[in-house]
């Protein structure tokens, strides 16, 4: 008897799953909807994606793991399903541009990150989509030109920074307080 070959494929998909050990694991909410899904090995570390869902039955969370620890991309979710956040993990570690939206879909924040280390542009906008704030970081620190704007696209101030030391225009040092980064 012959099987397609979408049989073939399963059965590997299915083989390779179970080969590794790979438990799966699920948390229910009282209403029954799925809270948490994801995998196990046989260590117990969490591997491959993972999902967090609203009580509603909307996803909360969609993230991946590799031994254990947040490896790839992982997209937090307003309730509404609008994406909230994307994280790029690479081995336990921010690596790549993370991008946080507003719920109207607009841009947040954008900024890079190496090892997790704030590396690169990083800019915040307005919830109109104009940038409010742009930056440089290199290593974890300030570094480069600093421009703010109004909701319009004028620049209100300036400042440059070398390895987190202000050097001249306007200092943020006393007054910006940027958002926390996940961990």
């Amino acid at each position: 008897m012959r099987y397609p070959l979408s049989h073939l494929a399963c059965a590997v998909l299915l083989f390779s799953t179970c080969a590794y050990g790979d438990e799966k694991y699920e948390e229910r909410w009282p209403n029954g909807q799925p809270k948490v899904t994801g995998f196990k090995n046989d260590k117990g570390q969490k591997v491959g994606e993972w999902i967090t869902y609203y009580d509603n039955g909307q996803v909360e969370w969609k993230k991946h793991h590799k031994d254990g620890k947040a490896h790839g991309e992982w997209i937090a979710y307003y309730e509404s399903g609008q994406v909230y956040i994307q994280l790029p993990w690479k081995n336990g570690k921010l690596h790549g541009e993370r991008i946080e939206y507003y719920e109207n879909g607009q841009v947040k924040y954008k900024e890079h990150y190496k090892d997790s280390k704030q590396h690169g542009e990083w800019t915040s906008h307005h919830e109109n989509g104009q940038v409010m704030l742009k930056h440089q970081w290199k290593d974890g620190q300030w570094h480069g030109e600093w421009i703010s704007y109004d909701k319009q696209g004028n620049v209100t101030k300036r400042g440059l920074y070398e390895n987190g030391n202000h050097i001249s225009g306007d200092d943020w040092g006393p007054i910006c307080k940027l958002p926390p980064s996940p961990q």
